[in-house]
């Protein structure tokens, strides 16, 4: 796939950024980090563009361990009710004493 260039501008800063993915995943991906940039903005009024861009990554960092976690979590739970759906077969399918 072709790299698309896509112009942003986050935090009163332009930046091109190339990007060799879907291009709706990407604008999804500009869309929330613009939204969290702002919500960041609103809430730390004051501090330097960077540290705002800090805190709106460890945010979203943060997120991002809750979901792996939370994922984690289900695949054992998934993993756990197929063996026990497997155990149900076999002794359905094991002849009767």
């Amino acid at each position: 796939m072709k790299a698309k260039t896509i112009d942003l501008e986050f935090l009163g800063q332009r930046m091109a950024l190339k990007s060799k993915g879907d291009p709706e995943v990407a604008d999804q991906v500009v869309d929330l980090v613009n939204a969290r940039l702002k919500d960041a903005e609103k809430r730390a009024r004051g501090l330097p563009a960077h540290k705002v861009a800090l805190l709106a990554l460890l945010e979203l960092a943060e997120e991002m361990v809750q979901a792996k976690n939370r994922a984690t979590v289900y695949q054992g739970e998934v993993r756990q009710k197929a063996e026990n759906i497997k155990k149900f077969i076999e002794t359905l399918s094991s002849p009767c004493a």
